[in-house]
């Protein structure tokens, strides 16, 4: 939406993404540090509240994710890395025929499938003119 100019391109609507981006990546951070290198609790809210600006009770909730859970919380990030790299690679394919509604209908259109299993479907397409 941000990509498309949503509500006019609002600084407003822009920076809640960006905020939405920053706790993605966060949850990675958090979840990898707390599983593999021994980052505190105090250490792990810290993070998530003054560097990712996320709510003390947000952050409480995540803390006890995190400890309850490893791996889940980075997959968001894995997930935005896969689709993000889908779609440079249909719109590369499509060329100037590539159209983003036509493309996220197409992907819609797959179900709730993993992002490789609907590059596989969807691809072929790409370079028919979707």
């Amino acid at each position: 939406m941000m990509d498309e100019g949503f509500l006019n391109n609002d600084p407003r609507f822009r920076l809640e993404m960006r905020k939405i981006r920053l706790r993605l990546l966060a949850n990675a951070i958090l979840d990898v540090k707390m599983q593999t290198m021994g980052m505190t609790d105090e250490k792990a809210m810290d993070l998530m509240t003054k560097d990712a600006f996320q709510t003390q009770s947000e952050a409480e909730g995540k803390l006890v994710r995190a400890k309850l859970s490893s791996t889940q919380l980075p997959t968001y990030y894995v997930g935005l890395t896969e689709w993000l790299a889908f779609r440079a690679k249909y719109q590369t394919a499509a060329g100037k025929n590539f159209d983003m509604l036509k493309f996220h209908d197409a992907v819609l259109d797959q179900g709730p499938l993993p992002v490789p299993v609907v590059e596989q479907l969807v691809m072929p397409s790409a370079s028919r003119g979707q």
